[in-house]
């Protein structure tokens, strides 16, 4: 049996607890659908169990349904596989103002007021609908991160700054870390140990031979051409990248780290700017 509710005017008989006025105000039961008695029979309004379909039309106007809950509480629907599982399917309250999708204890989607959709375990792409850990995206991230310059192991040189800044954005566990750096001045610390790029926003993900790599590398006014970076690498576990240096005017040896004593010390120097590229854990 079904129920149909047209819109020409008032469903007599009809007791509905929460609306304003007490009664279903969206109209007529068609006579040939269902009789008044088949209504109250079927369409149990104070908790029970209704068997057999609801429908709301009108062919002249917006077929609406409304579900009203006490003051700051959520209006649900439910949709249930005669027990075995249930989805709930419900409005926040009116200060939250969102729509959620739960299972009943753990809300799995959320649609914002603002029109952002939340999806906390992600999406699945690319595999059909069998739930593949590889194929589900389940990060997003942007954010900026403050470059500095340290040597290995060490709390010096101490290093002023004109422009030291970074932007990133994370999709998945592949992140990309864009900065720009220029010192102002550099004082102090030995000039032989290693130098050290510092504050990267995640660490490289920790497996053996898995590097990030410094790429699309612009260098300007370092301690002499031969010393400038030119391109570095991130390893595994660390969230500081190595930087590669000249090793005379027109090549670079990969194996070459540029040292604390490559920092010029006037201002306005060490300026590069580049894009690290790595795995986060």
């Amino acid at each position: 049996m079904a129920i149909v509710i047209n819109g020409s005017g008032t469903v007599t008989g009809l007791a509905v607890g929460g609306l304003p006025d007490g009664t279903v105000d969206a109209g007529t039961v068609a006579a040939d659908v269902a009789t008044q008695a088949e209504i109250d029979a079927k369409l149990n309004l104070a908790g029970g169990t209704m068997t057999g379909e609801v429908r709301i039309a009108n062919s002249s106007a917006t077929s609406q349904l409304y579900l009203y809950g006490a003051a700051n509480q959520k209006s649900n629907i439910i949709l249930n596989e005669y027990g075995v599982r249930a989805w709930h399917i419900g409005a926040g309250t009116e200060t939250s103002g969102q729509l959620s999708i739960g299972d009943g204890t753990t809300e799995r989607m959320r649609f914002q007021h603002g029109g952002v959709v939340s999806i906390p375990s992600g999406i699945e792409l690319g595999s059909g609908v069998d739930n593949t850990a590889a194929n589900t995206l389940n990060d997003y991230e942007e954010g900026t991160w403050t470059p500095t310059f340290q040597a290995h192991g060490q709390t010096n040189p101490s290093v002023g700054y004109t422009i030291n800044n970074g932007h990133y954005t994370k999709v998945g566990r592949l992140v990309t870390a864009s900065f720009n750096i220029t010192t102002s001045s550099v004082s102090g610390g030995n000039s032989g140990h290693t130098l050290e790029l510092r504050g990267l926003p995640f660490a490289q993900k920790n497996t053996s031979g898995l590097t990030g790599s410094v790429t699309g590398v612009k260098t300007f006014n370092w301690n002499g051409t031969a010393n400038n970076p030119v391109t570095g690498y991130v390893d595994a576990n660390q969230s500081f990248a190595w930087l590669n240096r000249f090793t005379d005017g027109d090549s670079y040896d990969t194996g070459n780290l540029t040292k604390t004593g490559d920092l010029r010390t006037s201002g306005d120097s060490n300026q590069i700017v580049a894009t690290i590229i790595y795995y986060a854990a």
